[in-house]
C-alpha cells in the first residue's frame, strides 16, 4: 500500500470509488485519466509500528488504515461472524485491505472483493491475536 501512497503523492491525488469502481475481473492496466478534479491529495503517509495492535487501534480511531494480511483459503471463504483461524498468521502477507473500525473484540475490515463476499464486503477479524498479520504492515495517508 505504501507504493500506492507514493503514486498518489506523485500524481497529486486520486478520484472517488464511484468514478473508478471496482471491477470483478483481472485487469492488466489501470485507467490513468479521469475528467474530474482529484478527490483528495495525499501529502505523505505514516507507517504504524509493526505488529503493534494498540498502535493500529489508535490509528483506526483516526480513520481508515491500509493493512496487509495473509488471506488464506478460509479467509477467501469467509461468510460471517468473527474470523479467528489458528492457521492464519504472519506466514504470507498477500492481500491489501482496509481496517475501517473496531469493536471490543474485532477489527472491522473492508475487502475489495465486492458485496457478495463476507458481510456485504466486510469482515470482523478477531482482535488481540494479530490474526492474519493485520498489524504487521499497516499504514495510512496524510491528506
Amino acid at each position: 500500500m505504501d507504493n500506492a501512497f507514493k503514486w498518489y503523492i506523485k500524481n497529486k491525488g486520486a478520484v472517488t470509488a464511484n468514478e473508478y469502481p471496482y471491477k470483478e475481473k483481472v485487469q492488466t492496466t489501470c485507467e490513468t485519466s479521469h475528467p474530474t478534479v482529484p478527490y483528495s491529495v495525499v501529502t505523505s503517509f505514516t507507517q504504524i509500528k509493526q505488529n503493534d495492535e494498540a498502535a493500529l487501534a489508535t490509528a483506526v480511531g483516526l480513520g481508515p488504515v491500509s493493512v496487509a494480511v495473509a488471506a488464506n483459503t478460509k479467509w477467501q471463504n469467509y461468510k460471517s461472524g468473527i474470523f479467528d483461524d489458528g492457521l492464519c498468521f504472519l506466514t504470507q502477507l498477500n492481500h491489501g485491505v482496509v481496517s475501517v473500525g473496531i469493536t471490543g473484540d474485532a477489527w472491522i475490515i473492508k475487502n475489495s472483493w465486492g458485496a457478495a463476499w463476507g458481510e456485504s464486503g466486510y469482515m470482523r477479524l478477531v482482535k488481540g491475536k494479530n490474526m492474519c498479520g493485520v498489524a504487521a504492515a499497516a499504514s495510512y495517508p496524510i491528506v
